[in-house]
């Protein structure tokens, strides 16, 4: 009997150990997610202090992967104005001559359409 009662009390003890190594465990595994999450957000912060541009385009990624998923034309169309689009705000921090006018048409989606003969400067009608 008295073997009986020890091997329960082992049981019950076990049993108590057991729980609370998988409170610790759960806890554990808690911790480190909020870890991960800090760690995430200190390189975020990390890169938008050493490169604010390329944080902004980064998160712009992000962005862009968490919408709903389009179709790849559209993906496409987006990327060419962006790309347009940059091109010309980059264009616009200096000042722009018609030879730098007709690159960035080129470069943009608009390059089939003409504009009027008086903007390149000749007469093409």
């Amino acid at each position: 009997m008295r073997g009986k009662r020890d091997i329960e009390r082992e049981l019950i003890h076990a049993e108590a150990k057991i729980e609370s190594l998988q409170t610790l465990l759960e806890s554990a595994q808690t911790d480190r997610q909020e870890l991960k999450s800090q760690v995430t957000k200190l390189q975020d912060a990390l890169v938008a202090a050493r490169a604010p541009e390329a944080y902004r385009d980064q998160q712009i990624a992000k962005e862009e992967e968490n919408r709903t998923p389009r179709d790849q034309a559209q993906i496409d169309k987006n990327r060419l104005i962006q790309k347009t689009t940059e091109g010309y705000m980059h264009a616009l921090e200096r000042p722009m001559d018609v030879d730098d006018l007709d690159a960035l048409l080129a470069r943009s989606s608009m390059h089939d359409i003409k504009g009027p003969p008086s903007l390149h400067g000749n007469d093409e009608s």
